[in-house]
C-alpha cells in the first residue's frame, strides 16, 4: 500500500444506522474537496445490494470476483467502477454482487487489495 494512502472505515454492528449513506456522502465530499482518488470499498455482508441500488448503475466488478491470484497494485485501477458526478469522480467496487459470493471472501485477499 502507498505510504500516502489514508484508509477510512465506517462500521456499525447493526442494519439501518445509516453507514452506507454516510460513506457514500464521504467518498462524494473527499473527491469534492480533495480532487484525490478515492475509492469506495462496500464490505457489506448483510445488505449486499445497498451500495449498488444507490448509485443506480450497471457494476462490473465486485471484490468477490476480482482474480486475486494475478492482482497486482498496477492492475486495481482496472478493476474499480468509476462513478462521475458533476465535476468530481471517484471509484466503487461493491463487496459480494449475490450472497454465494461469502465464500470467496479472505483476510488475505481483502489485505492483497489494500
Amino acid at each position: 500500500m502507498d505510504e500516502n494512502c489514508k484508509i477510512i472505515s465506517v462500521y456499525s454492528p447493526k442494519g439501518g444506522t445509516g453507514v452506507s449513506t454516510i460513506s457514500i456522502n464521504l467518498a462524494s465530499a473527499l473527491a469534492y474537496e480533495t480532487n484525490k482518488n478515492i475509492l469506495l470499498l462496500s464490505i457489506h455482508t448483510q445488505f449486499i445490494k445497498d451500495i449498488v441500488s444507490f448509485f443506480d448503475m450497471d457494476f462490473k466488478y465486485y471484490f468477490s470476483n476480482l482474480p486475486f491470484e494475478k492482482l497486482t497494485e498496477n492492475l486495481i485501477p482496472a478493476y474499480v467502477n468509476p462513478y462521475l458526478f458533476k465535476k468530481f469522480k471517484f471509484h466503487i467496487l461493491p463487496f459480494l454482487e449475490n450472497r454465494e459470493d461469502i465464500d470467496k471472501i479472505n483476510v488475505r485477499n481483502l489485505e492483497k487489495f489494500l
